[in-house]
C-alpha cells in the first residue's frame, strides 16, 4: 500500500474538502442552469484543479510529508 503513515489522519479533512468543492460546483451548475457541454467541461476542469491543489497541500494530502 502506498502513502505515508500520516495519510489516514488527513482523511476526514480531505473528505470534507472534496464534499465542499463538489457541493459548490453543483450549486453553481444549478444556479447557471446551462445544459451546454462546454460549461460541463469547465465544471470538470475546476473540480480537477481543486483535486490537484488538494493533493499538493500537505494538510489535505494523503502522501505529502508533514513538516511541523
Amino acid at each position: 500500500m502506498g502513502g505515508k503513515a500520516g495519510g489516514p489522519g488527513t482523511t476526514p479533512a480531505s473528505t470534507v474538502a472534496g464534499l465542499v468543492r463538489g457541493r459548490l460546483i453543483l450549486w453553481v451548475a444549478i444556479q447557471l442552469d446551462s445544459g451546454s457541454s462546454a460549461v460541463l467541461v469547465l465544471y470538470v476542469a475546476v473540480g480537477a484543479f481543486g483535486i490537484c491543489v488538494q493533493a499538493s497541500w500537505a494538510p489535505l494530502s494523503f502522501t505529502a510529508e508533514r513538516t511541523a
